[in-house]
């Protein structure tokens, strides 16, 4: 492809309002797909942000899905055969989040009959995946081993959360990183 990348405009679909990936591809259009409790709060770098409700709108046109969100019963297999058709045929869905989200069989149909350009996968359903699964074997596939955060990446980034917290809780203020059981994250 010889477009100048300065022209050339990606669109960058997120699945979560953990993460910009606009930082990371700058002059993508990036629309994020975000969970309403209570509300639907615009993602910083967004173009827009919908609710789940719109998924589809927010995949149409999509060249790169990428699935940064916790694993939920609502969230479970909300990339499926239907989710698959309405993607661009050169788009392709990058899951760093967990395997459940996708329904594997409807992603390896898709991939078997070119419907969409890829998929790169550092999780899968099941998981680990078990040797001779068709992902294995499909060329328009990636998959990476669920390895990307080692001791020394996260013991600091804990470290400066405990951190934090301790002197949010002292000053009386909401602690950051938050479970909420209902939402089931």
């Amino acid at each position: 492809m010889n477009r100048p990348t300065s022209r050339y405009t990606c669109s960058m679909h997120l699945l979560s309002a953990s993460c910009s990936m606009r930082t990371l591809l700058p002059g993508c259009a990036v629309a994020s797909v975000d969970n309403p409790v209570p509300k639907t709060i615009p993602v910083a770098g967004a173009v827009r942000t919908v609710t789940p409700s719109h998924l589809g709108e927010a995949l149409a046109g999509a060249r790169a899905v990428v699935l940064t969100l916790a694993l939920t019963p609502q969230s479970r297999r909300m990339i499926g055969q239907k989710e698959l058709e309405v993607m661009d045929q050169q788009a392709w869905l990058v899951n760093v989040a967990r395997g459940a989200l996708v329904d594997t069989a409807a992603l390896v149909g898709a991939l078997r009959s070119n419907q969409i350009g890829g998929a790169a996968l550092d999780v899968t359903d099941p998981e680990p995946l078990p040797a001779g699964h068709p992902l294995w074997d499909l060329p328009n596939c990636l998959i990476t081993p669920h390895t990307a955060d080692t001791e020394q990446m996260t013991e600091p980034l804990l470290a400066a959360r405990i951190a934090e917290n301790v002197r949010r809780l002292a000053a009386g203020h909401e602690l950051e990183g938050r479970v909420d059981p209902d939402l089931g994250y």
